[in-house]
């Protein structure tokens, strides 16, 4: 992701990728290597703490850590290994990072969440939580791609209508592992 966003930048620019798993940061900087990309810095802290950089960066791509669910046909192992507490886990380490995301994200700026999960408290719990918290507002995906239905209920909490504006990616829909993608937009217009 970070090799085809340097693309789209034409390598001019600066990206900051973060991986907090240092083995997954070494392959990172051998693909960015690879594939010549200059413009990007990779480091190794915990996502949450980018919140500190307040209305630094002009777009934030959180490509969260989940329960990989939605690549099951990947591997049957995440879905023997599915738990409900490592759900609420990774839905608490979410939420963390989202709020971090938005936080260092410049007014008028473009945050995109997304997952290979299909788990609600993962993907729109997440999303209706920044909503709820910030001001906080979502853009339409335009996509050529077949989604599902989202979800806006799940075991008696409702979430904002304004999440019909995500998409819910399932493995049946393209032929392909599951996504969840949320555009996530911070008001004002960058100029102050």
């Amino acid at each position: 992701k970070t090799g085809q966003i340097a693309q789209y930048m034409e390598n001019e620019g600066c990206i900051i990728a973060n991986d907090p798993n240092r083995d997954r940061a070494n392959v990172l900087i051998a693909n960015l290597n690879r594939m010549g990309v200059l413009i990007a810095r990779v480091t190794t802290r915990d996502g949450a703490k980018f919140a500190r950089f307040e209305n630094a960066f002009d777009r934030v791509l959180l490509d969260a850590p989940c329960s990989s669910v939605g690549m099951i046909r990947k591997s049957w192992r995440f879905l023997r290994e599915w738990r409900e507490k490592a759900v609420i886990k990774y839905m608490n380490i979410q939420k963390r990072l989202i709020l971090a995301g938005y936080k260092a994200l410049k007014p008028g700026g473009t945050l995109v969440y997304s997952t290979c999960t299909i788990d609600p408290l993962e993907n729109e719990e997440v999303v209706d939580y920044l909503l709820r918290k910030t001001d906080a507002r979502l853009e339409p995906i335009k996509l050529p791609v077949k989604t599902s239905e989202l979800v806006l209920e799940w075991e008696g909490k409702e979430y904002s209508p304004e999440l019909k504006k995500a998409l819910r990616i399932h493995p049946n829909d393209n032929d392909t592992e599951a996504f969840f993608i949320a555009k996530i937009v911070k008001p004002g217009d960058g100029n102050g």
